[in-house]
Parts: C-alpha cells; structure tokens; sequence
C-alpha cells in the first residue's frame, strides 16, 4: 500500500480514529469511547486524559489493523469537539483533571456582565456572528475561572481547545487555527483575528491563547515518546485541523462556495458555504470560517436532530435491538400507508434553532384512539425532515442562495423514510456520502493538504476522495400534503413557545 493519512476526532462520546488511502477509502478505523460528568447543577465536564488515552489506543489500533508500515502515515491531523477551553502552566502542564466542555453553561452569569458592559447582545454578534447561546463559548467560562477559580486562571498561560490539547501532547507543538477560535467567544469573523474590544471587556488578552495557523499547516510532528507509545514513526508531521464543525462539512464535500450540506447525528445542523461571512442576529445565524481560507459556513444548529428517532426506537421497540428494531419500525410504518399521523415537535433538548427557546421540550399533537406506535414513529420522523426545512428556509433566505442539491452526512441519513421525506419536502435531490467518517475525512485532508499530497482542498475533492452512495429525488405527489404539514408544524412551534414560556427558566 501507498501513502496513508490518519484523521483522528475527538468527539463528545468518544474518540475516533480513522485511516485513509489517498483515494479516500477508509483502510481501518477504531473507536475509544469516554465519560462525561456532571459534578453541579449546568456543570458539564470530561478528562483531557481521557482523550489522549482514547487517542493513543486508537493510534495503536488503527497501524495493527492496517499492518502497514509506519513510513506509509504521511500525516494526520484533527477534527474536535469545539468551544473547549484546557488550562495550560508555564511548564506544558495541565492545571485541571477536569474541564468543561461545550455543553457546559456555567458561565451565564459571566455572559450576562459582560452583554451589559459590552453594549448587548447585538452589539457582540455583529462582532462575532455567533448566534449559540453566549454563555456556552469559551471566554465566558474563562472568566468563571478567573472568578470562581482565580488561582487556576492565575497559573494559566495558554488556554487549548480539545484538539490542541492532543495536538500538543503528540508533538510538544501549541498552535490554534480560527474555525476553533470562532467558537471561542472573542474572534472577528470580518478581521479574522480576536477583537480586542471583546478581550478587553472581558479583562483577557490575546496571548492566552497559542499562535494562530491555518487548519491545514503542519504545527509539530510525533514526538520519539510518542511513537514509542504508538508505533508511529517518529517526525511523522501533524497538522493542527479545525472544530468538529467544520470538519463536518469538509467532510460532506462542502468545499467551495454554494454548496451546501446537512448533518443529522443526535443533533441537526448545516448551511451554506459562501465566500463572505453571513449573520442574522433576529434568528441567530452562525457564521465561522471555513477550515478553507476565504470561505465561511454560515448555518443553524438545532441541538435536537436523530436523537428523537433513537429515544423513540429505544422506548417503543425495546423488545428489539439496534438495527433490527429500525427496520422493525420502518416496516410498520410502511404497512399503515397514507393513514393520519400526529404532528411531533422534535425539540427534546432545550435551545438553538429554529426556537431559540431555553425551555423547549417535545411535544405530539393530534393524538387519537387510533394511533399505534407506527404512527407515533412516522410522526417522529416527519417532525426531524420538517425541523430541517426550517433551518434550510432560513439559511436560503438570510444568504439568497438557491440551493439545487443537498448533501446529508450522519447517522440519521440512514432512514430512508427520513431521506425521502426531506427531499420531497424541500423539492431537490438529496445525495448521500459513503459511510467514511465525516469528521475524520476532514482531519484526513487537512493532513494530507498539510504534507503537499494535494495542492488545495479542491484538488483532493476532484481526486475522487468524496464517494456519493444513494441519491433520493423529490416525489411531486407529496408537494401539496407536506408544504400543508410544514406549515402546521411551524405554527405549532409558535404556539409551544407560549407554553414554554410559561415554565419556570
């Protein structure tokens, strides 16, 4: 065998590594799952160590599978978890066991002082186009520290995201790249650089944070211990690679400007690729770089996506396992035909588009004596393919793009009930990716771009690394029954945020 790449991700449930040939064919792949803790009330947190144990044992794995020769790995580089923030010392030392991730939201009380000081909340999303929730990304719980923790901040010179941390413990290099810093709470989408405006109402300084490099550069190579550890060679480059965000759309083909793609895993996210930043602060648009320099993914992120099939599968067809309690529900589906359903609002996790309502929660309307699990499972689904057309409507108004086919990558492409429902809902094809791990084919062509396999992103793409699978046309017989649905669905939504409204925050 010739050249490989190594793409590793570190993902909120585990860590993936992953192996390509230079075509883009996945030559062997493992999978290291780790914990997540909960120590307080909106604490959310994992171990660094964790990832790097993962890390390592999937390095190990991956080169046994394979039996290739270590001389082979070309590069390797990463996809990670996003909105992270790891305290390192002076000494490359870890000053925390446990950090907080993305889903930790501590710091609302942080975020809340500094809209206030700052000028509001629009004021700082024209700056930084990050339409999540403030007090998720990263400066914010930097200030927590400094307040809740001030001898850990005091200590700390550099603050890493997840990948950076591994970047860093592989190779002894520190380095960030902006799609990271995007997500970081402090980044001028426009300058492309951190706004010292921000940094300055947040009493922070530009160099808590490592030198700034393109995802695609190589930041280190494998230190000797490291391969001692791993079996790699030893000076094997690495580059930096760029958030699980924009790995996931590299991943999906998205690469140039107008093309677009979806990502349906436990959440539901996805957009435009453009050439210039787009935000609508009204809906909260997120715009980031693109981990291509002078392009930016402009999107919305619902943080309920396939999750609400799964909760529904494994609750209602529990006498069942894996796969064979989906084709169970398919099956049934298929028997009751064109029969009514009840209409299902998906949004089982509080917040992110298209509600922007903390205290969002699922809701079935429509139920009646008749209605079998069958039903309640193609409502389910049709309330996931209706979700996305919301976020596909808003993300083709705020841009004006018009978008003639779109891209979906995740685990819940899968579903061809799923599939069809949203081509025929959105009237354009729909194309699905070979099942090569998304996030880590991103980490792979940043490696491989890093180390001159390919000249430029566009090159590995028209090399043929993207593998197009099934593709599933819109059905002109369903236009009228599901643009009567969607419209139903959006209502209900309105109607839903009055009772949200009316819980306790």
């Amino acid at each position: 065998m010739g050249e490989v790449l190594i793409g590793i991700d570190i993902g909120t449930t585990g860590v993936k590594v992953a192996m390509f040939d230079t075509a883009g064919e996945l030559v062997a792949s493992s999978y290291q799952p780790h914990d997540t803790s909960y120590p307080a009330p909106d604490h959310v947190e994992q171990r660094p160590q964790d990832w790097i144990d993962g890390t390592l044992e999937g390095l190990r794995k991956v080169l046994a599978q394979s039996a290739i020769d270590p001389k082979c790995v070309a590069g390797i580089s990463f996809s990670g978890q996003m909105m992270g923030q790891i305290p390192i010392d002076c000494n490359g030392n870890l000053l925390e066991e446990s950090v907080p991730i993305w889903a930790d939201q501590r710091a609302k009380a942080e975020a809340a002082r500094f809209l206030e000081d700052f000028g509001g909340h629009e004021a700082y999303y024209d700056i930084t186009y990050q339409g999540h929730p403030v007090h998720m990304t990263s400066i914010f719980r930097m200030m927590w520290y400094a307040k809740n923790k001030p001898e850990v901040f005091a200590r700390a010179v550099k603050w890493l995201h997840a990948k950076e941390y591994v970047l860093y413990f592989l190779t002894g290099a520190m380095a960030t790249e902006p799609t990271d810093q995007c997500l970081g709470g402090a980044f001028d989408l426009k300058a492309g650089k951190h706004s010292a405006q921000i940094l300055s109402c947040a009493n922070l300084s530009a160099d808590l944070f490592p030198d700034m490099v393109e995802s695609t550069d190589v930041a280190g190579k494998i230190s000797p211990k490291i391969a001692e550890l791993t079996g790699l060679q030893a000076g094997t480059p690495v580059s930096v690679g760029a958030g699980d965000g924009p790995c996931a759309a590299a991943g999906s083909a998205a690469i140039a400007e107008g093309d677009a793609y979806f990502y349906l895993g436990s959440a539901l996210w996805g957009g435009t690729i453009e050439s210039q930043p787009f935000g609508d602060f009204s809906s909260r648009m997120i715009c980031y770089r693109h981990l291509i320099p002078g392009l930016y993914h402009s999107q919305y992120v619902s943080f309920t996506g396939a999750i609400g099939q799964q909760w529904f599968v494994e609750n209602s067809y529990s006498e069942l396992e894996g796969a064979d309690a989906y084709e169970r529900a398919l099956a049934e589906v298929a028997a009751i035909g064109d029969e009514a359903t009840p209409m299902f609002l998906p949004f089982l996790r509080p917040g992110g588009a298209p509600h922007q309502h903390g205290n969002a929660s699922g809701v079935f309307y429509g139920l009646r004596n008749e209605h079998k699990r069958a039903h309640l499972y193609k409502s389910v689904v049709m309330g996931i393919a209706h979700s996305l057309q919301v976020l596909y409507d808003d993300v083709t108004r705020v841009t004006g793009r018009k978008i003639d086919e779109l891209t979906i990558i995740g685990g819940g492409a899968r579903n061809p009930l799923l599939m069809q429902s949203v081509s025929s809902g959105l009237g354009i094809p729909v194309q699905l990716l070979a099942d090569q791990e998304a996030n880590c084919l991103a980490a792979a062509l940043c490696a491989g771009v890093g180390v001159g396999i390919w000249p430029n992103a566009s090159a590995a793409k028209e090399s043929g690394i993207f593998q197009r699978t099934a593709r599933y046309q819109p059905d002109p017989a369903k236009k009228e029954e599901l643009a009567l649905a969607q419209a139903k669905f959006r209502t209900s939504i309105e109607i839903a945020k009055q009772l949200w409204s009316l819980e306790p925050n």
